[in-house]
């Protein structure tokens, strides 16, 4: 029997009824989500489980022992783990050299100090002052920058160009999420313990009893246990992490898990960080309230429902419709995955959602709505705009197409030709740009792609008639870029993934664009600088990050990355 918070409301209603079931199974199909698991936690014992759906396109039922990548759900283990290690080295379990007079690693420890000669910020006082707890309550003022780097990259490629990404913020005057830190996150704890995973697997995973849960998407594979995934649009795509980039995704995203095991990662949460079946205590007491107190503030005004929402290190936070308890939760999203972790402490309950398609506010919104209301007997309209709405903490991709209504297409002033060539940024890499027109074999390639896919008469039809440049663009979350034409010398940027030969069974060519933008507050951008010559100088990308307002000055000046 687990044990029961102080003051846990135990008199609740049976969440997982022919009701809620038969509304899943509805939604199931007009949100075109083949599968989904559920677990609901009570604080005393009891656990409801669920699942709806298929896991394979084989047919394959979904199960409460199929795994799922955990998407931005994965970051609270790795804020756990940072706060873990900070504990052993306070307790003298951890004897590994900090460097040359480093003597205290904790929260308000400076990042330069504990990676010397790697770490570097472009903005000098965030350089100097940002801590662990600023980088990972995303307050360093450096924006998402999710296009900087790609699945040939290590964690520490990561860190070391951090100093060429501009920022969008001063440190700690905004939040603004950002997946960069928490791969430095698993960098240092690689480096201080020799591996991240291995320190999870020994200090979480295990002591849990989360034997299922992994970080490895090969052995996850093996088990006969991991779901195929698909798009919001129906069309199944590959498991978008691999052991090829785990690296880069394990920190922000690339725990492996199930609802069964997650039983048990909620359940210690609900208990101030003490596993409730062994009384051994997981996450110690200084750590938890760090990890779930809010650090900075991500909606300031809240709502009729819900109070403001803040962001500890790994979870938001927030309370509903005047209760004294708060919802701390994550979802995460990638390609192909939906997830949500949420827990309500005073109250007694937690909850886990995993579908197998991406991007659907069902996963983040509807259904934790739905079960938080009929549990505690709310009307629906008191949580209307409620629960899971303060933010949107994901890890996810960074990703919306159709963010620019394209109508009455006009011809940019110099030729497209004008535009091709090979752009460069020592943060996000060289791209090359490609033309209709352009001849070159690595051109060729990429054209003959996007013409397979544009032949198919998928959502890119929109820009028929538009003038576009296209471009091989390896990143973790694209393979390719293609830019259609505003106005002047400025194009919208869709990073997209290309399936010439389709996917799975369905062998139609189709792309993944729809997905990959979704999360951005901004709409993506490309403005060329074009000088007197009618050549062009460079290219700025504006857009990766929700803004209150830019900075007057010329492209180059205010462009997030400047080409």
């Amino acid at each position: 029997m687990f044990s029961t918070p102080p003051g846990a409301r135990l008199q609740h209603k049976k969440a997982i009824t022919p009701e809620l079931s038969k509304y899943i199974e509805e939604t199931l199909r007009s949100d075109t989500i083949p599968g989904l698991a559920l677990g609901v936690f009570h604080a005393g014992g009891e656990s409801e489980f669920g699942a709806w759906g298929n896991k394979t396109e084989d047919g394959e039922t979904m199960s409460t022992d199929t795994l799922f990548i955990m998407a931005s759900c994965s970051k609270a283990f790795l804020s756990a783990s940072i706060g873990i290690l900070m504990d052993d080295y306070a307790h003298g379990r951890n004897v590994t050299p900090l460097p040359a007079g480093v003597t205290t690693f904790n929260w308000d420890t400076k990042v330069k100090d504990i990676l010397p000669g790697e770490w570097g910020l472009m903005d000098e006082w965030a350089d100097a002052k940002a801590s662990f707890r600023d980088i990972l309550s995303h307050r360093s003022g450096v924006p998402r920058h999710d296009f900087s780097y790609g699945p040939q990259d290590s964690a520490g490629d990561v860190v070391k160009r951090m100093k060429y990404l501009r920022p969008a913020f001063e440190l700690r005057e905004k939040w603004s999420y950002n997946n960069l830190f928490y791969v430095l996150g698993a960098h240092v704890i690689s480096k201080y313990t020799g591996s991240y995973t291995q320190f999870v697997q020994d200090r979480i995973f295990d002591p849990l009893n989360m034997t299922s849960s992994t970080f490895s998407p090969d052995s996850a594979a093996r088990s006969g246990k991991l779901t195929q995934t698909w798009t919001t649009f129906g069309r199944r795509i590959p498991v978008w992490f691999t052991e090829e980039n785990a690296e880069l995704s394990n920190g922000p995203g690339g725990v492996i898990s199930n609802v069964a095991d997650l039983e048990n990662w909620v359940r210690m949460f609900m208990n101030g960080g003490i596993d409730p079946c062994t009384n051994r205590t997981i996450i110690p007491r200084s750590v938890f309230d760090v990890v779930t107190a809010a650090q900075a503030i991500v909606n300031g005004r809240g709502s009729a429902a819900t109070s403001i929402s803040g962001y500890g290190s790994g979870l938001g936070r927030s309370s509903y419709y005047g209760h004294d308890a708060c919802i701390i939760e994550h979802n995460g999203g990638i390609p192909g995955i939906s997830t949500t972790v949420a827990f309500l402490p005073a109250e007694g309950l937690g909850i886990v959602v995993l579908t197998n398609a991406d991007t659907k506010s069902f996963t983040y919104d509807g259904l934790p709505q739905r079960i938080v209301r009929d549990v505690f007997g709310h009307a629906e309209h008191e949580l209307e705009n409620s629960i899971l709405q303060r933010a949107r903490h994901t890890t996810s991709s960074p990703g919306s197409s159709q963010l620019y209504p394209i109508s009455n297409p006009q011809d940019p002033p110099i030729p497209l030709d004008a535009y091709a060539g090979t752009y460069s940024n020592a943060g996000y890499g060289s791209v090359m740009l490609c033309a209709p027109s352009s001849t070159s074999p690595p051109c060729a390639r990429v054209l003959a792609d996007f013409n397979a896919i544009d032949a198919s008469g998928g959502w890119s039809s929109q820009f028929s008639g538009s003038a576009q440049l296209f471009a091989s663009w390896e990143r973790l979350w694209s393979s390719h870029l293609r830019l259609v034409h505003l106005a002047g010398n400025k194009f919208a940027m869709y990073p997209t993934s290309l399936f010439p030969q389709g996917y799975g069974r369905n062998t139609t060519p189709f792309e993944t664009s729809d997905a990959l933008l979704r999360d951005l507050g901004g709409e993506p951008t490309v403005e060329f600088v074009v000088g007197a010559d009618g050549a062009v100088i460079g290219a700025g990308l504006s857009g990766l990050v929700e803004h209150v307002g830019r900075k007057e000055g010329t492209v180059e000046e205010t462009a997030e990355a400047w080409f």
